[in-house]
């Protein structure tokens, strides 16, 4: 299991994020049993990389390689929840009342698994995919919990991930400056004290601006959120899965029920990943996110 959470975390919260995970790992099982959905697609660091002899794994060396193998080439990610979710990565939602954890991931019966925060930006929920995909690549069979060197080597493989040296260096004419960041960042779809992070990784920024930019985006407001920001993604996994079922006489309360798992954490496990409420009783997705196209499903039942 692999958190990424304040220090404060208690053992009671970390109890019931837990509690939350086992009861949707449930839903996750039935949906297997029932329709065909992506493989696990998630590989190792020794699969990445040709260096197996190294003792740590190189982040950089594993998200190019892995940018490589996906055929993303050096373009920006349009949809991080899609790639996730077209390699066999089940994401879920955190339960309201643990909103204070980032994010978190883990693997069970060879499916990877990642809970997620929804109530951060866009931006920074595409951050914490990458991340989170960082430690199921490098740290699968590792004790990571609160160990500061697997997150910032899990934060080295989302920020080369999503912003690739060889794609974001064309873009670098001469000294930055602030405004270009606005426009990198837009590009890219990363925050923009992610994109901050980023230059100053590369070299392309000195210590002084960086520290300077970070305070800038601050004052403006940039590190609670992030102003004229992306739309959240969606995942059309989980819409098309649901559709299946209520066309097969599965509502959502009735899956609920069936799996033992209280209506408010299965409802909460779809919050800001899915436009419309999946259980009466829970809010809705924020109304500024675009509808659902209506397509019919692509997937197909398991006979």
């Amino acid at each position: 299991m692999s958190f990424r959470a304040l220090s404060s975390m208690t053992s009671r919260q970390v109890g019931r994020v837990l509690s939350h995970a086992s009861m949707l790992r449930a839903f996750s099982s039935w949906i297997d049993i029932r329709y065909a959905t992506p493989d696990p697609d998630v590989p190792s660091f020794e699969e990445l990389t040709a260096s197996i002899q190294e003792a740590e794994p190189c982040p950089v060396d594993a998200a190019l390689s892995l940018r490589r193998m996906w055929s993303l080439g050096t373009r920006p990610v349009v949809d991080m929840l899609a790639v996730l979710e077209s390699r066999g990565v089940r994401v879920l939602g955190l339960p309201s009342e643990d909103r204070e954890v980032d994010a978190f991931s883990f693997w069970h019966e060879d499916r990877p698994f990642v809970f997620i925060n929804t109530s951060k930006s866009a931006e920074r929920l595409r951050f914490d995919l990458a991340h989170e995909l960082g430690h199921l690549c490098m740290h699968r069979d590792a004790r990571t919990n609160r160990n500061r060197k697997y997150e910032l080597d899990a934060n080295t493989f989302a920020s080369t991930f999503l912003m690739p040296a060889d794609g974001l260096a064309p873009q670098l004419v001469g000294s930055p400056s602030l405004q270009d960041v606005m426009h990198l960042k837009a590009h890219w779809r990363v925050s923009a004290t992610a994109m901050v992070r980023r230059l100053h990784q590369l070299k392309r920024i000195s210590d002084w601006q960086y520290r300077s930019w970070m305070i800038d985006l601050s004052e403006q407001g940039f590190r609670s959120s992030e102003p004229n920001g992306i739309p959240k993604e969606q995942s059309a996994l989980l819409r098309q899965v649901l559709a299946l079922a209520r066309e097969d006489g599965w509502g959502a309360e009735r899956i609920s029920k069936e799996l033992g798992i209280p209506k408010r954490d299965f409802g909460e496990a779809f919050m800001g990943l899915t436009v419309t409420p999946v259980v009466a009783g829970v809010a809705a997705l924020s109304p500024s996110i675009a509808p659902p196209s209506t397509d019919r499903p692509r997937l197909k039942a398991v006979q």
